[in-house]
Order: structure tokens, then sequence, then C-alpha cells
């Protein structure tokens, strides 16, 4: 510790510039810039350089300009358009010229040729396609040659049938053969037209199995940088990968250098932080090292090493520190913190972990995994009473086999009893992970003191709730160890996948809302396709539920960045492709509409108390049964109940927050209502503690509270019973499947249940009515499913995890939750102010409560004095509302 302490006083000393912390005081993290509380919110631009230019119905001329990062003598440029997926009539582009030359010297270096019965030998497409039976279908496409009147040379002609089945991507036109050196400049002349008027992207690349970018950021960056300069975001954060040294020890950082150089003559004032990758090493270390990547149960490894291997783990922490010590030696007035990142998509979690093939087969893991084993059991006796099995020690486990891992089991929870191995497996997969991570956010701690901020990818604990093998196997289900380290300062992740369309409601990806407790941040990554997307068409990962206009677009990030200000969130804008997605200047009027009320509410610390709850236990989704092959747990427990809950729970009318269960029992969480959705397995004092927090919170109880009893590693109805006060039976050959009885529908539920569902799970739990309760749903077998318990403090327990999403609200008004709208919106509340967000257009009666009047921020108008009134709204339409007081 006193060396700990002594390596951070002399790195506080080599980094100067502004000091940026996070004070995460009083449960209201923020991030301070010399003491002086600052936005937290930023941008993101990406290094990959997408040059746009729009073709006309009129022939026109348009040129792209690169800058060279790395000499190729082959360079292929990828012209890309059509955008087939949006795009269903047939249609066609004509170029006249395409010429490449040094900027320079003036040279041209390559002139594709239009004249000839065959095209260029040089010029090629490539098409996104379909899925279909596992296979990818091409998109018929047609590219020739053709004569045109005027034009001497010709004119190159590319036809698209169209697509009907609106599903397809781009069309790629790729010329190859151009000879480029570094550090130079490059334009690209050309001349053309199209049926339509349509933005066309373009990026030159060296051609290999995977094409490597080979110019520097361009114009979409430096157009973003100035846009959220010219909005007050001086936050700038970008991604730099290729910082692992070669075979020699020699690190090349000239990327690094050129890309804040850009940034920072955009604006000088920016404050950078470095996304950097370091997910996989360079060939020489992968061969260097066979043993230290990882291996799937086909052999195989995707070019990644495995998170176990201590080798990776400290030449990664070189990576980074000399990354840190070049930054902090070249730009220390502008940096303000570091971003390591690793595993699948950079996000810290196991590399096709989302799949159902299975990893951990590796050298490193094997050695990590005996050495857990030791450290947990201390003897081999310890060990085989434990599993049951008398030949095991720690010195000679093996990893659990693909088969035990993903064997069918009788019940939908792992048994302490019978599937030990695994379970142990679960937590050992946490804990490496974890301390990847922290080995990095440790390393940036001791290059840069308390200087600089610290941000992680880590704990997406209902995003991953429902992958293939089990939540587990993402290894992102130790986040109250990461919490606890002193060395991170920010967790970060994208807005949720699942409910962030049009009239959607821009849920976490995690219990964010913890977070904060903690005292970290949390930065929502709203990586929002928008029309600016659309128009260029790159629209992924969010082409289904992206924007299409300007207004939508204005929807939904106004949307996202109310959630984000009404929780305390940071958010960063990601343009995650390079292709301008927020180089719209509408679109950043945004930032400065809401720079006012989210300073109000970070400068004088207004509580953030969500009426609702939803709790989520870590410990309970470790032991998640792996899906089998017949029997899909994930999709039949905690997807409905967890991962597409949100999206109901999201809509009640009133506020939302998303914690974790030890919050709830530390009793920390103070809102009017808690939806438990998964404690499942807990110990005797926390079913205790849990059951306490019912006799004076109305709660809603999901599926089997309580039904593995961790003392004694035994399923009982009798501990479901201690955690809820409900008297509960195990129903045999009984799906998820419900139907409303009349009381139900009188209290909400829609006529129709859910009698379709065929998913089942093990245990199916029927409550038992006592004197006094409604039971307000039935199982097929008619024995109650959902029932209701009146009170002083009503509670509700829900057998199904197919959970009607109309009872979330419901309970909520039952329960004396103020709901501000008279229909289903997605709300946020606090202090003052409220948000509120359409699901569909109409008419919503607001409630803001009495003796107040109510104004729009958007307009300055009142809308509401001292009672109710209506909003008309469009789908996916965010008010932000203040309620101000009146005195009598």
């Amino acid at each position: 510790m006193k060396y700990l302490l002594t390596l951070l006083f002399f790195s506080s000393l080599f980094c100067r510039g502004a000091e940026f912390q996070v004070d995460g005081r009083q449960g209201l993290p923020v991030i301070r810039k010399d003491g002086v509380p600052v936005s937290a919110r930023m941008v993101y631009v990406s290094k990959t350089a997408q040059e746009i230019a729009t073709v006309r119905p009129q022939w026109s001329d348009f040129t792209l300009r690169f800058s060279i990062l790395k000499s190729c003598d082959n360079a292929a440029l990828h012209l890309r358009f059509f955008s087939l997926a949006f795009q269903r009539k047939p249609e066609e582009i004509r170029f006249s010229r395409i010429e490449v030359r040094d900027v320079t010297t003036g040279r041209t270096v390559k002139r594709y040729r239009f004249d000839g019965e065959k095209i260029d030998p040089d010029i090629s497409f490539w098409c996104t396609g379909k899925w279909k039976n596992g296979k990818k279908m091409p998109i018929p496409a047609t590219i020739s040659n053709h004569p045109a009147p005027g034009i001497p040379g010709g004119t190159l002609r590319i036809a698209s049938p169209g697509d009907p089945s609106g599903k397809l991507g781009e069309f790629h036109l790729i010329l190859y053969g151009i000879p480029v050196e570094k550090n130079r400049d490059y334009v690209v002349l050309c001349r053309a037209r199209a049926d339509r008027e349509q933005n066309l992207t373009s990026s030159l690349y060296h051609q290999t199995a995977v094409p490597q970018a080979l110019t520097y950021p361009g114009t979409t960056l430096r157009t973003q940088v100035k846009l959220a300069a010219e909005s007050g975001i001086h936050f700038v954060t970008f991604p730099i990968d290729n910082l692992w040294p070669d075979a020699d020890g020699n690190s090349d950082y000239s990327v690094l250098d050129r890309i804040c150089r850009i940034i920072l003559k955009e604006n000088p004032k920016a404050q950078l932080i470095p996304r950097i990758d370091l997910r996989t090493p360079p060939e020489w270390w992968k061969k260097r090292y066979p043993g230290e990547m990882m291996k799937f149960t086909s052999g195989g490894n995707g070019g990644y090493p495995s998170i176990s291997s201590l080798r990776y783990r400290r030449d990664a922490a070189e990576v980074l520190r000399g990354a840190i010590r070049y930054c902090e030696k070249n730009f220390p007035d502008n940096m303000a913190g570091y971003h390591p990142t690793g595993g699948n998509t950079h996000e810290w979690f196991y590399y096709r972990s989302q799949r159902r093939i299975l990893s951990g087969y590796d050298e490193a893991t094997r050695r990590a995994w005996r050495k857990y084993l030791t450290e947990k059991y201390k003897t081999a006796d310890a060990l085989q009473r434990a599993w049951q099995q008398p030949d095991i020690s720690p010195e000679n486990a093996e990893i659990p086999s693909p088969a035990y891992r993903q064997k069918e089991r009788q019940n939908s929870l792992l048994s302490p009893r019978q599937d030990a191995p695994l379970i142990d497996f679960h937590f050992f997969l946490q804990k490496e992970m974890a301390d990847t991570v922290l080995t990095m956010a440790r390393t940036v701690r001791e290059e840069t003191g308390k200087r600089r901020l610290c941000i992680l990818f880590y704990g997406y604990l209902s995003e991953f709730s429902a992958i293939a093998n089990s939540p587990a196997c993402s290894g992102h289900y130790a986040l109250r160890r990461v919490l606890a380290s002193p060395d991170v300062d920010l967790l970060a992740g994208p807005i949720s996948y699942l409910d962030r369309q049009l009239g959607g409601g821009s849920t976490t990806m995690t219990a964010a809302d913890s977070i904060l407790l903690a005292g970290k941040l949390w930065l929502n990554e709203d990586d929002t396709s928008t029309h600016t997307a659309y128009r260029n068409g790159n629209r992924a990962p969010g082409w289904k539920n992206g924007a299409m206009t300007l207004t939508e677009s204005l929807f939904l990030l106004r949307r996202n960045l109310a959630f984000a200000t009404f929780h305390g969130f940071g958010i960063w804008w990601m343009d995650l492709f390079g292709a301008g997605w927020f180089s719209d200047p509408e679109l950043w009027k945004l930032m400065r509409e809401t720079d006012s009320l989210d300073a109000e509410m970070r400068d004088q610390q207004i509580p953030i108390v969500p009426q609702v709850a939803e709790i989520v236990d870590e410990t309970s989704l470790l032991y998640l049964s792996p899906a089998g092959f017949r029997r899909n747990y994930n999709s039949a427990v905690s997807y409905p109940l967890i991962k597409n809950g949100r999206a109901a729970r999201a809509r009640t009318g009133a506020s939302t927050g998303q914690y974790l269960l030890d919050d709830l029992l530390a009793g920390k969480v103070r809102s009017e209502l808690n939806i438990i959705t998964s404690a499942w397995a807990l110990t005797g004092q926390q079913r205790r503690q849990l059951r306490a927090t019912a006799k004076h919170t109305p709660t809603f109880w999901c599926w089997a509270p309580g039904w593995l009893d961790l003392s004694t590693g035994q399923f009982s109805t009798g501990t479901v019973e201690q955690t809820t006060g409900f008297q509960v039976r195990q129903l045999e050959n009984e799906s998820f499947a419900i139907r409303p009885t009349p009381a139900g529908i009188q209290f909400g539920l829609a006529p129709a249940g859910s009698g379709k569902m065929e998913e089942t799970g093990n245990p199916v739990l029927s409550p038992v009515p006592q004197e006094g309760d409604l039971v307000l749903a039935e199982y097929r077998s008619g024995a109650p499913a959902i029932l209701l318990r009146p009170g002083r403090v009503p509670a509700l327990f829900c057998g199904t995890t197919a959970v009607p999403p109309e009872l979330y609200r419901a309970f909520a008004a039952y329960a004396g939750v103020h709901l501000y709208t008279d229909r289903p919106a997605y709300v946020q509340r606090r202090g003052n102010y409220l948000s509120i967000c359409a699901p569909e257009d109409g008419l919503y009666e607001i409630n803001p409560g009495e003796n107040c009047k109510t104004v729009d921020l958007q307009n300055g108008k009142t809308v509401g004095t001292n009672s109710k009134f209506h909003l008309s709204l469009k789908k996916g339409e965010c008010r932000i509302l203040k309620r101000i007081e009146i005195r009598p």
C-alpha cells in the first residue's frame, strides 16, 4: 500500500493540465474539472474515414479527399450507395469519371476506364445480402460500360432491380489498384448522376480478408468535433488501435498523435479520452504465446487472447501504459481520461459468448481455474465433498465439458448439490473478467494518479440476462466487485438495443442507478441511427429502430438526453462508423436546449428518487441453467422477465430506476414500489431482509423469489414463502401460459392473456389464496398464477415469467404510486421536472399533482394550471415539463 501511494503521488506530478475526477458524494456523482462540476456530455468520433458526397439526377462533379496513414501499392476505394434496404424500385447510377490524384504533385495515380465491352479489371462490386437457409443471398445487380452522347470514354452503369424484401443492405463499388504513400493527401475526382438524389459514402482500404483502413479521419470527424464545441461539448472520445509493439518492442503512436492533433485543430479546448483497443495482440505475439490464446470447443480462437492469461494482462497493461505516457507527454493540457477496451466488441465480455459456441478450453484458463479452486477449497477433501467426486483435486480439475455445460437439466436454476462444478465455473468466469478489467483500471490510476478519468464497459446485467449459454458466459456479473474499486470512475454501455425505437423507453443495459449509489458515474452510449445514417446508407447496429427523418432523430435524441439528465447519467453521441451520424447542425441544438436543465440538476444536486425500483440480483443470474437444446430457460425465464420486461416496466406512467438487490437490502433504495425480477437464489439472511422491505413498501414478486436456499443448497417452496409471505405450490407439466380471471380483467389485465405461450421452466409456482386475496390470472390448468394481496402495504405474486405488460402499470396504480399519465407512457421525474415520452400517437392526460402550474420547457408556455391537462403527442415525442408550486 505504501508503494502504491508513493507511485500515485509521483504519477500525479507527471500529469499536467486540468484535473478530472468523479465526485460521488450523496449518490449523485459528477465530473469535476479542477474541483468545478462540469457536464458529462461527450461526443464520440470514429477514426474511420468515410467521406460523403451527394449524387444528383443531373450530371455533376464531386471530390473525395483522403489523408494516408499507411503506404499501400494496391489500395481499394469503396463507394457505397443505393441504400438498398430502403429502396425497393429499380434504379441506376452512372459514372463518367473516377480519377485519383496526388494533392501535392497534382499527378494522376489512377484513372478508371469505361470504354470497351469489358469493364476495367480493377473495378468490382459487392453487396450486403440477406440470410436464407443459413446462406447469404447475393443481390442481383449489373455493372457495365455504356456509351453516352457527348461523353468521350463512355460511362460506367450500375443497375439495381431494387429490393422488394426491404431487408438488404448497401452496394459497394470497389476500385482497386490505387498506389498511395504514407502522410500524403489524395483527391478522388468523380462525375456521376443517379435516378434519385442520394448520398454516397466512401473509404480507402488495404483489401485483405478483414479490410484495413488506410486513411486518417476526415471531414465527418472535423465537422462533429466543431459542432460539439459550438454546443459546449468539449469531452471528445475516439477509438485507437494497433498500439501493440512490434516483435522488436517498438510502438508506433503516429496515428494516435495525428488524430489528437486533428481534433485539437477543430477545438483547441477539447478534453480528450482515447478509447484504447486492447482486444487482440499482434500476430507475432499470438505465434510466440499460443497457449495464451483462448480456445473454443472447435479449437479455434478468433484471434482473441485468453482473458485468464496473466501474460496478456501484463502486456495489455503495458500497451495501455505506453499510450498514456505518450498522451501525457505530448498533450498534457488536453487529456481528461482513458478508456481501455477489450473482449468482444471492445466491451469486456467473452468473445462470441452471445452464441451457442463455448470457450475456456485453453491452457491459460485451465491454470487459472485450478488456482481458483485451490484458493476457494484449500484442500482436495473440501473440493471432493462440494462436488461429490471422490477423485477430484484442485490440481487435476478440468474445465467443465461442453456436454456437461449444455446438458438438459430438470430445473431452470442450477442445483448446488448436483451442479457444483458448473456453479463454481460460472463464478470463476466473472472473477477472471473482473480481474482483467481492474488490471487495466489500476494501470490508468498508476500512471495518472487521480487526475484523469478511467472509463470501462462493464455490468450489462439485464442486456446479457438471456444469452445462449447463460448470463454467466458473458463475464459481466461481478459488477459489485468492479464498483468497489477506487480505480474505476465511470462505467459505460450502449442504450439497450431492446427498446430504443421511436416510442421506446431508452432503458439501460444494467442496474445503472446502483452504479450511481456506489459513487461511480454511468455513461449511456447513444449510437442512435439518425436520419443522416439513413441518408448515407449505413445504419448498423440499429437499422431496425433508427430514424428516417430529422423529426424522428430529434424525438429519439431528446428522449435519450432527458433520460440521462433525469437519472444523472453521462452520455456521448456516437458516430459509430465515421459516417456523419451527428453531422447535422440541427441535432446539436438539442444539446444547447437542454444544457441549462442538465446544469441545474448537476449543480444543485437535485436528488434522484425513482418511484418504481426494478431490482436485479447478479448472484441469482449466475445460477440460471444454461440453455439446453430442448429446454431454453433463457427464453422462458430471463428473456421475458428481465431483458424484455424492461420495456413494459418503463411505460407505467411513473419514473423507474434499475437497482441491485444488495442496495435494496441495505436500505439505499427509496422507492414507492419494488419489482423483484430476479431474487431466486438467497441466503436465509437475505430472505429475512427482503421480507422486511415488503412490510413497508408495496412489492411485485416475480417468478420464484427465494426458491434456491443458498444456505442449504436446496430448492424449496417453504423458502419462497419465507421470502414473500405467499404460500406456493409447485405445478407439474404446466407452461407459463396464463389467462386472466374476471377479477383480473377488472383490475386492468387484457382479456387475451398469454394463452399461446408454450415456454415453460421449473419451477412453475402457483400462489395459494388466503382470505381477501384476489386471483388475477390462472394457468391453463386453472391453478392461480397471479395473486393480489390487498392491505395497507399491498403485494402481488406473479408465478409466470410471461408477465402481462399492463400488470406493472395496474399494480403501480393500485399500490398508490402517482401515475403522471392516463395511459402507458415513458415518464421520468426529478425534483420539479417531468419528462413524458409517448409510445404512440394520441391525446395524453397529464396529472402533475395538485397546487402547481406546469410549463413546457421547449417553448416556455404554460400547459397546465393547478389541474390535469392534455397534451397531443406524436409517437416518440418527448416533452420536458417543469412543475411550479402555487402557494394558496
